[in-house]
């Protein structure tokens, strides 16, 4: 299996540089990153996280500052969280599938279904988000008879590299030959 696996995974590892659509074999399975959509979204988040991490070196560090500890605590706390959803949009976007089942992390949350939950794959083209552009991204067809669209897996439809297409070639090649064995 890993043999057939593998022609996914050379087809798009050259497919560019590095904020394209990459797919990996890893020992039990295949892990795919969308890292552009997290690194377009992390940018003005990232840029507020150091003026407050300024703000707050300074509110410790300054010698005429007055003592007001309410600031600082405030400060350490909007640090803390602009830095936990600045971690937590560059580790978004990636889909890993192994024995268990396949996980999908996106911006707020994580989604994880058994293969055993799984009928099936598919790539849709569909207007994703307020600006209503037509983009390619991955459903998962539930054995409920749900579907879940992980649209943080997403490309142009111009993507001349069809990582979404191959990407649920993959799986279906996955979820017909059984969970992979580590």
């Amino acid at each position: 299996m890993r043999e057939l696996l593998s022609g996914y995974a050379l087809t798009l590892a050259g497919s560019g540089g590095l904020l394209d659509n990459r797919l990996d074999l890893v020992p039990d399975g295949l892990r795919f990153r969308a890292p552009r959509p997290g690194a377009v979204l992390a940018t003005y988040p990232f840029v507020l996280w150091v003026l407050a991490l300024g703000a707050c070196i300074s509110a410790f560090m300054h010698p005429h500052r007055h003592d007001a500890t309410a600031e600082r605590v405030a400060l350490v706390v909007i640090v803390i969280v602009f830095g936990a959803f600045i971690g937590r949009v560059i580790a978004s976007g990636t889909l890993v599938a192994d024995r268990t089942g396949v996980r999908s992390r996106a911006r707020l949350r994580t989604s994880r279904s058994a293969w055993s939950d799984i009928d099936g794959f598919a790539e849709v083209v569909a207007p994703i988000g307020a600006s209503g552009i037509a983009r390619r991204f991955l459903r998962v067809r539930l054995s409920s008879g749900r579907v879940r669209n992980l649209t943080g897996l997403d490309a142009s439809r111009r993507d001349a590299s069809d990582s979404i297409g191959r990407l649920v070639a993959a799986l279906e090649h996955l979820r017909q030959a059984g969970p992979p064995q580590g």
